[in-house]
């Protein structure tokens, strides 16, 4: 009987063991052939790879990005004057953004909204407006701030940040398309700027994770580190903290003139953006301005669907109509009318 019983036990710890086994090898193959390509991480980590460490190139676009340590990327060239005419300068406009004001996937300077709306300004018989765009790809808000607390120059007039839902997400984010950002944490301290780390050491914490089995276990550490952006519904709060601080940050570094927080038109998906688009309207208050109703409604009378226009990337046509929107929200907005700016 106790012979009997001994072998029972033996057997369930065996199958105990096993089970235990098999639960680690079905996490691990989890991780290395459904989560890892979804995330893309191999192709991240092939790019990082076979570059150097202090360029990027971005596929079909031909655009260098350069490693940044405060910022951590910057676009070469980051940035693009446009000079209506060649009168005396009316007004300076600094825009903000990220690869939607960068003009991604249409000619840059000439396609782009920016552009367009710098050419509606000039027919509007203003004089020369000089418009500074500072948008590079894949940047979050926080990134926009902090390249407007690094280039904001005394005698701009006017300062737009212009971002869609997902950018206000972004700012939770550590790494983003496989390279390290800054990133703001809320701490029992307040609020804490933590700059952007090895990108090199990332990868290779990555590799070896790989190269051991033990790629589950990264994945749950990399998740855990980055789970305010998997999982913004339960730090809604930290959110808008950080929101603050980037309105204070915003309103200090633009010297008192007119700051305006754009929110672009823009029918992708994500997750949270009806969360996080509301925390940001609450936080930036009358900064704050959207031209969904304008863009969407001008799009329809142009026989365009606005879910195709303005999905991720704004078509051509999608960033003539946010041109058009802008330069009717721009004289309606009352700390730039009382400028006398827009007036020819």
């Amino acid at each position: 009987m106790t012979r009997i019983s001994a072998n029972s036990k033996r057997s369930r710890l065996a199958a105990l063991a096993l089970s235990l086994l098999m639960c680690i090898l079905a996490f691990e193959f989890g991780a290395r052939y459904i989560v890892d390509p979804r995330l893309g991480m191999p192709t991240a980590f092939n790019q990082f790879v076979h570059t150097e460490e202090h360029t990027k190139y971005v596929a079909g676009v031909g655009r260098r990005w350069v490693l940044d340590p405060e910022l951590g990327w910057s676009d070469v060239p980051f940035v693009t004057e446009r000079i209506t005419s060649s009168a005396g300068q009316r007004m300076w406009l600094l825009i903000l953004g990220d690869s939607v004001t960068a003009g991604e996937d249409v000619k840059r300077g000439e396609e782009d909204y920016v552009a367009k709306f710098a050419d509606s300004l000039d027919r509007q018989g203003l004089g020369a407006v000089r418009i500074t765009n500072l948008a590079v790809s894949g940047y979050g808000l926080d990134q926009m701030i902090l390249r407007l607390q690094r280039q904001m120059e005394q005698g701009v007039d006017v300062v737009v940040v212009a971002f869609i839902p997902h950018d206000l997400r972004r700012v939770a984010m550590s790494l983003a398309f496989g390279w390290s950002k800054p990133i703001f944490v809320v701490t029992t301290r307040g609020i804490e700027l933590r700059p952007p780390r090895s990108t090199r050491q990332f990868y290779e914490t990555y590799r070896n994770a790989r190269d051991s089995g033990s790629l589950a276990l990264w994945y749950l550490y990399y998740f855990w580190n980055e789970r305010r952006y998997f999982a913004p519904w339960f730090y809604g709060d930290e959110y808008s903290a950080i929101f603050e601080e980037l309105r204070t940050r915003a309103e200090t570094a633009s010297l008192g003139k007119p700051l305006v927080f754009l929110k672009l038109p823009d029918t992708s998906k994500d997750w949270a953006r009806g969360l996080l688009v509301e925390r940001g309207k609450s936080v930036f208050g009358r900064l704050y301005r959207e031209i969904d109703a304008c863009a969407f409604d001008r799009a329809r009378q142009e026989n365009l669907a606005p879910e195709k226009i303005f999905h991720f990337h704004p078509t051509v046509e999608g960033h003539a109509i946010i041109a058009h929107c802008l330069s009717e929200l721009f004289p309606k907005i009352p700390e730039i009318s009382a400028t006398n700016l827009l007036r020819p």
